[in-house]
């Protein structure tokens, strides 16, 4: 069985394949230690400072906690940034990776979507999907994570990797609250990002829904930026 629906680019009928859409999969969320502020301060103000010099001003940032490690992504105006737990013969540290970026070239989409009848639902395994998109190699928790946000969004995020061979640099983290208050509504702050090292696409944003198990409204911004030299 196929994990992905078609849907096909406007304007490139022939000339390009479609661009897979994915459905919402359950995804296992854990209790953490640390937010995002508490995780970015538990960096030092050292690699803190190296991290933003490199990126220039900061447009997004997400910071998170994984095996007891913290990851930092910095989008900054000139560089994306990547800051990645690794072991030393000191002991444990954090290597820096830096992606320039082409400021001129940056795209921005905002996608506002109120929560369908039968969309993307919160803690809920989606229905069977059915067959016939073009495939991107992508992990499959990218796809479970991606499956959540509108279509658009989506076709937004993978649409200049849809000739690529091969694997991309993928990632993302979503964080989800639920307010024990009334009915007990969901929020989850979501990025996701896809990169072949000449165009790097990114998705953010916050998702609502009523209750656990029902659609989600989402306010999200898409972005595109062509990779400068390495």
């Amino acid at each position: 069985m196929s994990e992905e629906i078609a849907v096909r680019r406007s304007g490139d009928l022939g000339r390009l394949p479609s661009v897979p859409v994915h459905q919402a999969r359950e995804l296992e969320m854990s209790a953490v230690a640390l937010d995002a502020d508490e995780c970015w301060a538990s960096l030092g103000a050292a690699l803190r400072a190296r991290i933003e010099q490199r990126a220039g001003p900061v447009v997004e940032w997400w910071a998170w906690e994984q095996d007891g490690r913290v990851h930092v992504v910095v989008l900054g105006r000139i560089a994306f940034v990547r800051c990645i737990p690794t072991t030393t013969a000191r002991g444990s540290a954090h290597r820096v990776e830096t992606m320039r970026l082409m400021p001129e070239t940056v795209r921005t989409v905002p996608i506002r979507d109120n929560a369908p009848r039968n969309g993307p639902r919160v803690g809920n395994r989606s229905a069977e999907e059915s067959a016939g998109a073009g495939r991107i190699d992508l992990p499959a928790d990218f796809r479970a994570v991606i499956g959540h946000i509108p279509a658009r969004a989506q076709i937004l995020l993978q649409e200049p990797f849809v000739t690529h061979s091969g694997p991309l640099l993928a990632d993302s983290c979503v964080y989800q609250t639920v307010n024990r208050r009334g009915m007990g509504s969901v929020t989850m702050k979501l990025w996701c990002y896809l990169t072949d090292y000449r165009t790097l696409t990114v998705v953010s944003g916050t998702g609502v829904s009523a209750t656990p198990g029902s659609p989600v409204g989402w306010d999200l911004m898409c972005r595109r930026i062509a990779v400068g030299a390495r």
